[in-house]
């Protein structure tokens, strides 16, 4: 019997693996860390999230497997120039979305207040050109720097990225901006 214990195991294991092959894919470990020079964000994603030049993002990062796009932008609150947060979020929001079809909110509004930030997230889905993909939105409010953000993967592999979101936009640091 006790010979049968670390094949039952490895058995396990496997089958664990063969249910949800995708988990294998995802990596949402925190490791590298990105900046955000003129704002003093930093910001911590998996390190297989690289840099993506020549954009209009503050920072934007792509996985090589383009499993991941993951999107920043930073505003001094006075660059807002009386935009309320709830507007900027909902106008950004509807940016990304505005090519889908058969959008439709999977996880509703959440806010959550933290000692430093107010949180506020929503995960969409949509299909564009036969491609089903989900976006998590985040707007990060820090006291004098508002953040909005979006990451973007395929509606299969949201549910294994949710967490590493959400630790994200938890994790982000703010210190003096330059």
């Amino acid at each position: 019997m006790k010979k049968l214990i670390p094949l039952l195991c490895l058995s396990l294991a496997l089958l664990l693996c063969a249910c949800n092959p995708l988990s294998l894919l995802v990596n949402t470990e925190l490791t590298e860390t990105h900046t955000i020079p003129n704002y003093g964000l930093t910001v911590r994603t998996p390190s297989d999230w690289k840099p993506i030049e020549d954009t209009e993002f503050d920072l934007y990062l792509g996985t090589d497997s383009e499993s991941v796009y993951f999107g920043v932008f930073a505003y001094f609150d006075s660059e807002l120039e009386g935009v309320a947060h709830a507007d900027l979020f909902a106008e950004k929001n509807s940016m990304m979305m505005e090519d889908s079809t058969d959008t439709k909110v999977t996880r509703a509004e959440k806010k959550e207040t933290l000692t430093d930030r107010t949180i506020t997230t929503i995960v969409c889905e949509g299909e564009e050109e036969d491609l089903e993909y989900a976006c998590y939105f985040a707007m990060i409010e820090f006291d004098g720097v508002t953040v909005w953000l979006y990451a973007s993967t395929g509606t299969a592999f949201i549910d294994y990225y949710l967490d590493a979101f959400d630790e994200i936009v938890k994790t982000m640091t703010l210190t003096a901006a330059n």
